[in-house]
């Protein structure tokens, strides 16, 4: 077993602090600059940094190393799409708790496309995360609104990221598969701002700016660092409650930045998600125990 180094740990909280940051500053650009774009510009100074920094890696990477960037890569960029738009009208504490819901589309996904059991305390952890979104989401008519529809299958392409992650061989580079993740991110999101969006959508001033620049640098580039470094010296089961902290500190940055407000049903659904995140932490937790003492 891991155990937690205080340095990791902090860089664990670190990287949610800047991902919860994330949500406020994209709901912010998105008075300036159009969904797709904002999020192509984002990536393109996140690809232009990375290229920068790691270029030298790219003349190491096999076959296997730039496919497996490509596969995560779409995923990681459908994910991002819907997010982007469902985050229009729905706000930023919102959104963040929405995305989690990749929690409940995990366990559905591995046994699906891998025949993967699902385990009691995941499944429990799939309800609750189920119940939560319903509360975030449905009506008094029991309706749902379109852009928490689409929220909703973000998280579902959260879900195949992680999956796809998690397939990744172990003598694989992470950072040059982050490299070709971003950069393939960066080629899909534009080509569908240049097909769908006009260039009449972007604005430029001093907000949006600043906003892509932390977007692209703090969040995908120096984030994910934070992430792969911390989560080396830290146990699994520590390190799935830290990340699910990341919708807290959005739901807490949208209530002081952007005067977030939220319903008492509101408020449990984003509870019940959050306990979902922590209950599958902890079954995740004893299941690799159980295999490492063989059983």
């Amino acid at each position: 077993m891991k155990t937690n180094n205080p340095l990791s740990i902090f860089m664990i909280v670190v990287a949610t602090v800047i991902w919860g940051g994330a949500f406020v500053v994209v709901k912010d650009g998105l008075s300036y600059i159009s969904p797709l774009w904002q999020l192509s510009l984002r990536m393109i100074v996140a690809s232009v940094v990375m290229l920068i920094v790691f270029f030298p890696r790219l003349r190491k990477i096999s076959r296997r190393e730039f496919r497996e960037g490509i596969i995560i890569g779409i995923f990681f960029a459908l994910a991002l799409v819907f997010q982007n738009i469902g985050s229009v009208y729905v706000s930023a504490g919102k959104a963040s708790f929405m995305t989690v819901s990749y929690v409940a589309f995990v366990p559905i996904i591995g046994m699906v496309f891998f025949k993967q059991k699902i385990h009691i305390i995941r499944l429990i952890s799939m309800v609750l995360c189920f119940i939560g979104v319903g509360l975030l989401t449905l009506t008094e008519k029991f309706t749902v609104n379109w852009f928490d529809t689409i929220l909703i299958i973000c998280g579902f392409f959260y879900g195949c990221h992680i999956v796809a992650i998690d397939k990744i061989n172990r003598d694989s580079d992470l950072v040059t598969i982050h490299l070709i993740q971003v950069v393939t991110a960066t080629v899909i999101s534009t080509v569908l701002a240049l097909i769908f969006e006009p260039l009449s959508g972007i604005q430029f001033n001093n907000q949006s700016v600043s906003g892509l620049l932390y977007c692209g640098v703090l969040e995908v580039c120096i984030g994910f660092l934070l992430q792969l470094k911390g989560q080396r010296g830290t146990g699994s089961f520590l390190a799935g409650i830290l990340f699910s902290m990341e919708c807290i500190y959005a739901g807490i940055f949208g209530i002081i930045f952007m005067g977030d407000s939220f319903t008492f049903k509101m408020a449990l659904g984003c509870v019940l998600i959050f306990c979902s995140a922590i209950v599958e932490a902890v079954g995740s937790s004893i299941m690799e125990r159980r295999l490492e003492n063989g059983y």
